[in-house]
């Protein structure tokens, strides 16, 4: 998930497309009942974007726009490189939506899709569907399987996490992934089959009920068809703000 556009009026456009989602989502707030709707703008920064295992950029600055009505939820997220001798063939916008219900107390299900646009890049965009479980139990486990049109790649995806209150405002928050990835169109070049997992913690500060900072390390590794395998390092931060 990312974004980085060819000229300073490629950025403002997006940024007034971001933006533009906002105003929309707090006019049409103000038509129904608040406790249906509701939105979150997220500022994060991260000093290399990865993702899967595979990393595509670095420093990067990365807004988004989440709205959630009743079942329903869509989002616009981006990447922004600020750095100097990168690959601008990495810029990325990723629009997003879908359908979250629970099934019972303890279970919910979530499907949906992600359209990634690469504005710089030869082959512009990619369109995935995901289906998902999440559970309410003990490290919050939940399981997804992602179908990515254009190559035919299939993603099996594992996650958990798990929060520690370190003070009144204050908590670090662990989570942790692991993944297969299926080439079906061997044809379509990489990524090839291959296993991912990482980890990050975080030090989470909520100003508010809908307020928040986080900041703190990841680690990520891939392992491609049993030969190639790579690890990466790295840093976060973020500001989230619901309304």
């Amino acid at each position: 998930m990312h974004l980085v556009s060819k000229t300073n009026k490629q950025n403002i456009i997006m940024n007034k497309s971001i933006i533009a989602l906002s105003v929309a989502a707090l006019g049409f707030a103000s038509a129904t009942q608040a406790e249906e709707l509701s939105i979150s703008a997220t500022f994060g920064y991260e000093s290399e974007y990865v993702f899967r295992g595979d990393k595509f950029d670095q420093q990067v600055f990365q807004p988004a726009v989440d709205l959630e009505y009743g079942n329903y939820y869509a989002g616009i997220w981006s990447s922004n490189g600020i750095s100097q001798g990168r690959d601008r063939d990495a810029s990325e916008v990723n629009f997003y939506g879908g359908y979250a219900f629970a099934l019972d107390e303890n279970v919910s299900l979530d499907f949906g899709a992600t359209y990634y646009y690469f504005p710089e890049a030869t082959s512009d965009y990619e369109f995935e569907l995901y289906v998902g479980a999440a559970f309410d139990a003990i490290l919050e486990p939940a399981g997804y399987i992602y179908f990515e049109t254009e190559n035919q790649i299939w993603t099996f995806e594992l996650s958990a996490g798990h929060s520690i209150e370190v003070a009144e405002q204050t908590s670090i928050d662990f989570s942790g992934y692991a993944g297969y990835q299926y080439n079906y169109n061997r044809d379509a070049g990489d990524p090839r089959n291959a296993w991912y997992a990482g980890v990050s913690a975080d030090l989470t500060y909520a100003f508010t009920d809908s307020a928040s900072f986080s900041i703190g390390p990841r680690l990520s590794s891939k392992k491609v068809d049993s030969v190639n395998s790579f690890q990466n390092f790295w840093w976060g931060a973020a500001f989230t703000a619901g309304f």
